[in-house]
């Protein structure tokens, strides 16, 4: 296992990078690669409220459902589900998402199209809440698929799989036998099993180029060693205590502790490997939301994480008819890891004009140590020795596990102004982003590093009916350490809003496509396309 190998393996459901590009849909998302210890992943908050995607993506002003600053939607704070609302309320937000990236191989006539990324997902988020003055009850979660296709070799590519059911339930309200109703408390569980498969196919080609989304034929794993089927058991419990000193200002505390079941496996006809883990996430959260006066509002929710855990390994193959099979087992690595993340958000409103500010940082570090030289069962030991195996050389072996530590920092800032009418909605915002990975085998980088605008309109063709359009423009750097690789990209997003007056429901639905373009000389006119679509019914009662 190599040093890069073994840290994707062990980068599990962990808070990373919070600047993902907004349209992506999820990447190749394994379930190692999962930046939440909540399963949420890198989850873009415009799929959970259309309005705004449809306007442009704006972030921190005209505020929405999913998008405002109390607890619940800032830092998913359990004690938040309390004030979010004060109804009962239910939701479904069915959304998908699709990309692809093709090139133009140099000097062909007609042009051969080659495409080198595609991917795809269709999500459905459920929310359902029971408030009653004094408790609040119910669930949050998703049933997720994604799929990702990336080149592996030539003319192979690597169909990467994913399903993540969850459900988060959470039991919030006033402490019994505290003597003040300004104490509260909440309890949530979390409920998970994703499930990873990677699949390996030949390109499909014709006569106008070749394509890895297509149904290729499939054949059998390059490595016998690497997992191609993940299965993750997660559960996890918290409690976490709330103080309302008054409208202005509410805070509160909490610990969970979220433990995954992690077990690889690949199996072949004659060969059979499996890698486990148990991990166990501590995370310690903070919140306070407030205001100050009737025309300002703010928020901020840290979060910091601990986790330690080791990882064995299992491998055996057949050595043929009345032979002996190769095989071993033992420790393969252990793994330490802590981080934190912060999201902060300052908004002031007066009359029909509203600006807002945000920021989010995350920072990530993940040690990863050898088992010790003395240690026989470890897979450098077997590796040293499996040279001397009668047929071993025929193997395609890992690199052995080094001592390495991973640094990753992230942070994402902005602001904007809106404009309100009784018929229409008018924002326009500025983000800057950056994030940096450090590594002991392998130094700096990438540093991707970038900047965009937004804007976005809604207005009121009838008194139920909203239409919305918007524009994004974006630069990125996807490493400032490196030259060429600057890109442009350009978004254009429309959506509905369909609320009935005397009823108790509403539809929300956005749609965003995204077209990159290499902003430096590219003789290849690589070309990347988004498309999000989300829609969602909620009702209150």
């Amino acid at each position: 296992m190599s040093p890069s190998r073994g840290v994707r393996w062990s980068a599990l459901l962990v808070i990373g990078v919070l600047t993902t590009l907004p349209a992506t849909p999820a990447r190749s998302q394994s379930v190692f690669d999962d930046p939440s210890p909540f399963l949420e992943g890198q989850t873009d908050v415009h799929v959970r409220s259309p309005r705004l995607l449809g306007m442009g993506r704006l972030s921190f002003v005209l505020e929405d459902a999913h998008n405002r600053i109390n607890m619940w939607d800032l830092g998913r704070n359990p004690i938040g589900v309390i004030f979010a609302d004060s109804n009962s309320t239910a939701e479904l937000g069915p959304t998908t998402g699709a990309t692809s990236t093709s090139t133009e191989a140099i000097g062909t006539v007609p042009a051969f199209k080659r495409q080198t990324r595609a991917g795809r997902d269709v999500r459905t988020f459920y929310e359902a809440w029971r408030r009653n003055g004094t408790s609040t009850y119910g669930a949050v979660g998703d049933w997720s698929t994604f799929r990702s296709d990336l080149p592996f070799g030539e003319g192979i590519e690597r169909r990467s799989e994913l399903s993540r059911p969850n459900i988060m339930p959470i039991l919030a309200g006033h402490i019994p036998f505290v003597g003040s109703e300004r104490i509260s408390g909440a309890l949530r569980l979390l409920i998970a099993s994703p499930r990873h498969s990677d699949f390996y196919r030949r390109f499909v080609r014709n006569a106008s180029g070749e394509y890895i989304d297509h149904d290729g034929a499939q054949v059998g794993p390059p490595n016998f060693f690497e997992p191609d089927e993940v299965q993750v058991r997660s559960t996890g419990i918290g409690a976490h205590l709330g103080f309302n000193a008054s409208r202005a200002l509410q805070a509160a505390v909490g610990l969970d502790i979220v433990n995954h079941d992690l077990n690889g496996k690949n199996v072949g006809f004659r060969n059979a490997s499996e890698v486990a883990e148990g991990r166990t996430y501590h995370v310690g959260q903070a919140t306070v939301t407030g205001q100050l006066g009737r025309g300002v509002e703010w928020g901020l929710d840290g979060q910091a994480w601990r986790s330690k855990s080791d990882q064995t390994w299992v491998f055996s193959t057949s050595a043929g008819t009345a032979s002996e099979p190769l095989s071993g087992r033992g420790k393969l690595l252990d793994r330490k890891e802590e981080g934190s993340a912060m999201k902060g958000r300052l908004r002031w409103f007066s009359n029909a004009l509203e600006a807002g500010v945000g920021i989010s940082t995350s920072y990530r570090q993940v040690e990863v140590t050898p088992p010790a030289l003395t240690d026989v069962s470890s897979l450098n030991h077997f590796l040293n020795l499996v040279s001397l195996e009668a047929g071993a050389d025929t193997l395609a072996l890992p690199d052995s596990v080094v001592h390495n530590t991973v640094e990753d920092r992230s942070w994402d800032v902005g602001g904007g102004l809106a404009w309100k009418s009784s018929s229409s909605s008018l924002g326009v915002e500025g983000h800057a982003f950056q994030s940096l990975r450090l590594q002991d085998v392998s130094g700096a980088g990438p540093k991707r590093l970038g900047w965009d605008v937004r804007a976005g309109l809604e207005y009121y063709v009838l008194a139920p009916l909203a239409v919305r359009t918007g524009y994004v423009y974006r630069w990125e750097d996807q490493d400032d350490l490196t030259a060429q690789n600057e890109f442009k990209t350009h978004s254009a997003t429309v959506g509905l809003g369909f609320r009935p007056g005397r009823v108790t429901w509403s539809v929300d639905a956005g749609y965003a496509y995204e077209w990159t373009l290499a902003d430096y000389p590219d003789p290849s006119d690589a070309r990347t396309s988004r498309q999000r679509l989300a829609t969602r019914l909620r009702w209150v009662f």
